[in-house]
């Protein structure tokens, strides 16, 4: 299920609000909120309701598509250093399930990267040649499929914390996706 804003005529652009619905009925509610923080929580799904003016929040199923799938190429960039696989993430949220009394604070929940802090400066300005260097094979599957790397990592984002505390370990990084847009394709 899925929450759209609808206003005129225009199509809504993505979903306000997602809620995963597993084989038991649980609905786990996923947001985020004014600061962009991602907020997951339990709870049922809301019915769509009238803003006037401002338009309407509709609820709806979404069938068999995700509703954060953006295109490949957008994917593997992220991927780099902020993005993670649905099936990484999944297994850190059933994690921190598993484990709610060590689940506490802030868990940031991202893919499996080569980086080093002694990196930061190379991302920012030269990431291209860094990613030749680690992992020659995304360089080459991003040349391949005529993607361009970034021109700057500003930041990466660390899950040091989660692997510690729930034993999160990714490992569905940027190779494995271009695997699958290969195989796919």
């Amino acid at each position: 299920m899925a929450s759209w804003h609808l206003y005129g005529t225009g199509a809504p652009s993505g979903p306000l609000d997602v809620w995963l619905i597993d084989s038991e009925a649980v609905a786990t509610h996923i947001t985020t909120g004014s600061d962009w923080c991602l907020i997951v929580e339990t709870s049922a799904p809301f019915t769509g309701y009238d803003m006037a003016e401002s338009g309407r929040i509709e609820v709806a199923s979404i069938s068999d598509e995700t509703p954060f799938a953006d295109h490949p190429p957008v994917r593997a960039r992220d991927r780099l250093y902020r993005g993670a696989d649905m099936a990484d993430m999944t297994e850190a949220h059933l994690l921190a399930v598993r484990s709610p009394q060590e689940a506490t604070g802030v868990l940031n929940i991202a893919g499996p990267y080569p980086w080093q802090a002694e990196d930061r400066r190379q991302l920012r300005h030269d990431p291209a040649t860094l990613i030749t260097q680690r992992i020659p094979e995304v360089a080459t599957g991003f040349g391949r499929l005529g993607w361009a790397l970034p021109m700057s990592i500003d930041r990466v984002y660390v899950s040091a914390r989660a692997s510690a505390v729930l034993g999160y370990r990714p490992r569905h990084g940027v190779p494995a996706l271009l695997t699958e847009v290969h195989t796919s394709g």
